[in-house]
């Protein structure tokens, strides 16, 4: 017999019973699965479902439930051990095995995965090693560019995808912080160049597609066109030559839209040439021509 005035004695069972708010994650609306509580709000969710969200809204650092400030988050393992005692109760509300398998297999933060927010203001959800940026993630710096892929050592390495603040777009490979290797780097006016890189610049082989309809297919050096390479322009003439800054030089052959043709040697964009074909040129083309060349290289 209960003497008056005695506290009551409190259970599990008693605490939290099934379908209380607490016990329910407030994404998925099921019964916690391994229980993540942020803090400060203290609102808890299945760590798979956080997971979910902060991988797609890692950047706003809010709450998905309160949209107050995320300033940390961790495991809460007492609240898990009370709803597994209740593992038997309202079944509507349980997660089942199969379903625990996938979310294991795709929940970053059961695998190690971190939410980092940093002096400059970037922030980064992925993973660490030795308190360094090592392996998957994603970063997102104070101008909202944004990087996605492979880290290692606290630098982008591998593959990767950046995009810029200004609406830029690079895809490929990266080495020590910078476009290394094979990569495609497309403007926001829709021009693209998709080739080789080094430290940032294009460099060796690769195309450039402009946004007129022109094309460029040959060798780069430091972000320049130069070396051999294949000019194709929006108004049907075509040029196969040497290039250097950007510019033709050297010995090649361009071959207007009427079929005419110019071979030779070039010199700062100009044809010095020693042999032409066809080469009757009035006024008005000299003045297009010009015009053309002019403009015919973007700088990368």
């Amino acid at each position: 017999m209960k003497e008056k005035g005695a506290p009551e004695q409190i259970s599990s069972e008693t605490a939290i019973k099934p379908g209380q708010d607490e016990m329910k994650c407030s994404i998925c609306w099921k019964y916690l699965y391994r229980c993540m509580t942020l803090s400060p709000c203290m609102h808890n969710f299945c760590s798979f479902c956080l997971s979910k969200y902060l991988d797609g809204n890692y950047w706003r650092l809010i709450c998905p439930a309160c949209r107050g400030e995320i300033q940390s988050c961790s495991k809460n393992l007492l609240l898990n051990q009370l709803i597994s005692s209740q593992k038997n109760s309202t079944p509507e509300l349980q997660i089942s095995e199969e379903e625990k398998e996938i979310r294991d297999e795709r929940d970053m933060l059961l695998k190690g995965a971190k939410l980092k927010k940093y002096n400059n203001r970037s922030v980064y959800f992925g993973f660490f090693k030795d308190g360094k940026r090592e392996g998957k993630g994603k970063l997102m710096d104070s101008w909202r560019s944004e990087y996605e892929g492979e880290f290692k050592n606290d630098k982008f390495e591998g593959q990767g995808d950046y995009n810029y603040s200004s609406g830029n777009r690079y895809s490929g490979e990266w080495k020590n912080g910078r476009k290394n290797a094979f990569g495609e780097f497309t403007f926001v006016n829709g021009e693209r160049y998709k080739g080789e890189w080094r430290n940032d610049f294009a460099h060796g082989s690769g195309e450039y597609l402009y946004v007129d309809g022109g094309k460029y297919k040959g060798e780069f050096k430091e972000g320049q066109i130069e070396g051999q390479g294949e000019q194709s322009y929006a108004n049907g003439d075509e040029y196969k030559g040497g290039f250097k800054h950007n510019r033709k030089e050297g010995f090649g052959e361009y071959t207007f839209a009427n079929g005419r043709k110019e071979v030779g040697e070039w010199k700062d964009n100009v044809f010095y040439g020693n042999m032409a074909v066809n080469c009757g040129k009035s006024d008005n083309e000299k003045k297009q021509r010009e015009a053309l060349w002019s403009t015919d290289i973007r700088l990368l």
